[in-house]
């Protein structure tokens, strides 16, 4: 019994004596603690810099990194570089901070020297994609971008940033090509999957490939089935293919989220539901959630618009009084300049095909039908 007793007490003694780290310890432990994202007591560690090798200073500068202390970070590395210069991740790093600080140049010095010291992963394109297009050198940033994507494990943002500057310098055969590249190689439970469908079926839209474009959106809404943006463009993918019977349930998903209050802001009044070339011009046809009683409204709204977007003249239907009077739903006008045009030859029940209805607005806007009435617009 007094023999326990004695080693207890210098077990006692033993761990009250502090134990002095030296710096191996020290710089051994910043590795530790940086890979366990301890990064505050990493940093406690340190009391004295000249204690630190240059892999320990990187550690410390790793973990200023990951706590978003920039400057504090660069300090670290460039110390670590003093001491060993040729190291690759030491320069990289340097190069991706400088991003963050956005020096654009100096980020784009550091990382060509991580290359050129043998760095070579799909991170080190990333960042000079990023360095290039802090500089508005948009091609350079695309063969870089490039770069990246032909790595195996790329993550998709490359994929997405090539895509997106195909699609910006007006490259869409391009753009589509890359999208689906992303589709093929993305897990479906990443956002960019989404992104690379939802950009697909716009894109199958454009080319009139209707069918593909209905294919990837509902692909997308299987993923997210409140995506009420998505929702409208399947809509219009639907008109281009004439399957009207087939938009009612997704039409009203629409109205349901309208009576919510869930849409997006820019589908909050009204929905684009087909869109078709007229003159060399593009009518956008749109469809508005409110019918307001006792109230002249329009309900569908067919918009010409000019190459720089502006709307010259729109077809509408028209609910009011004197329609309701003829037992009817809503009559055609159109607005033109500061003049508003009635034509009392187009009556339409509430039920309506929607190709008649089509057919006399192109009617309208080639003039084949006289107005039967009209008026100054109020300004």
């Amino acid at each position: 019994m007094k023999t326990s007793k004695v080693l207890f007490f210098f077990a006692l003694l033993f761990l009250s004596v502090p134990r002095v780290l030296t710096a191996q310890d020290i710089n051994d432990s910043l590795r530790i603690f940086y890979e366990e994202r301890k990064y505050d007591l990493a940093i406690q560690l340190v009391k004295d810099e000249e204690q630190l090798n240059e892999e320990g200073l990187f550690y410390v500068g790793l973990c200023f990194y990951a706590k978003q202390e920039d400057r504090k970070a660069l300090y670290c590395f460039e110390r670590a570089i003093e001491k060993k210069p040729l190291n690759p991740e030491y320069r990289f790093y340097k190069g991706f901070t400088y991003l963050y600080l956005k020096d654009y140049s100096k980020a784009l010095k550091s990382l060509r020297r991580a290359r050129n010291f043998g760095k070579d992963d799909y991170n080190l394109y990333l960042g000079l994609g990023d360095a290039f297009m802090g500089l508005e050198l948009v091609d350079s940033a695309l063969n870089e971008y490039t770069a990246a994507t032909r790595y195996e494990d790329c993550p998709p943002r490359p994929i997405i940033e090539v895509a997106r500057i195909h699609q910006e310098q007006k490259h869409p055969e391009k753009a589509l090509k890359t999208y689906y590249q992303g589709k093929d190689r993305m897990d479906s439970t990443a956002s960019e999957y989404a992104l690379c469908l939802y950009n697909i079926g716009l894109l199958e839209y454009f080319f009139k490939n209707y069918v593909k474009a209905e294919e990837n959106l509902k692909l997308l809404l299987e993923l997210y089935p409140k995506d009420y943006l998505s929702i409208s463009k399947l809509i219009k993918a639907l008109y281009a293919q004439e399957k009207y019977d087939e938009v009612y349930p997704y039409r009203k998903q629409l109205y349901k989220a309208f009576k919510n209050g869930k849409l997006p802001e820019e589908m909050q009044e009204m929905f684009c539901f087909d869109q078709f070339e007229w003159n060399g011009k593009q009518v956008m046809a749109f469809e508005k959630y409110e019918a307001p009683e006792n109230q002249l409204y329009y309900k569908h709204l067919f918009f010409v618009t000019e190459e720089d977007g502006e709307v010259s003249q729109s077809v509408h239907t028209e609910h009011s009084f004197k329609v309701k009077a003829e037992n009817k739903m809503y009559v055609l006008g159109k607005i033109n300049g500061d003049t508003h045009y009635t034509y009392w030859q187009y009556l339409y029940d509430q039920a309506f095909e929607y190709p008649e209805l089509k057919n006399s607005v192109l009617q309208i806007l080639n003039e084949k039908a006289e107005p039967t009435s009209f008026s100054k617009l109020e300004e």
